[in-house]
């Protein structure tokens, strides 16, 4: 039934036709198709986007960095605080209350730098709505 001088193990493949019309493909087109160029590729070439990015990253490390110290500063102050001490005590939760606020401070100004550089290196401008009107979607009333 199977006839064993086929070079092929299994007599069902059929063997393939050379591609002569177009040129030739690569593995990788072959096994996902034709690359396509997207918008993506695009945006890679300009160096100003990146550049944005870069900045906005850098400023994500400090202040991340700076944070990270602000809560070793919180921790430390609490676990040193002594009950007996008012003055001692009350210094410490003012030093522990700021620390906290300047840890909120951090995140507003990672949102603040991130959309100014987003603006400034997109080049696209936030703009009203022209009349002013709310455009979220009504609820659907049965």
């Amino acid at each position: 039934m199977n006839d064993f001088s086929t070079p092929s193990s299994s007599t069902t493949l059929r063997k393939r036709e050379s591609n002569d019309i177009g040129p030739a493909l690569t593995a990788e087109e072959r096994v996902f198709g034709p690359r396509n160029d997207s918008q993506l590729s695009a945006c890679r070439s300009t160096e100003r986007s990146s550049l944005g990015v870069l900045l906005s990253a850098l400023a994500v490390v400090i202040t991340s960095a700076l944070m990270f110290l602000l809560g070793v500063n919180i921790v430390i102050q609490y676990r040193t605080m002594v009950t007996d001490d008012r003055s001692g005590l009350v210094r410490k939760a003012t030093y522990i209350l700021l620390s906290g606020f300047a840890i909120f401070l951090l995140n507003k100004f990672n949102l603040w730098f991130y959309r100014k550089m987003l603006s400034h290196f997109s080049g696209a401008k936030y703009q009203r709505v022209a009349d002013e009107n709310g455009f979220e979607m009504m609820t659907r009333r049965a």
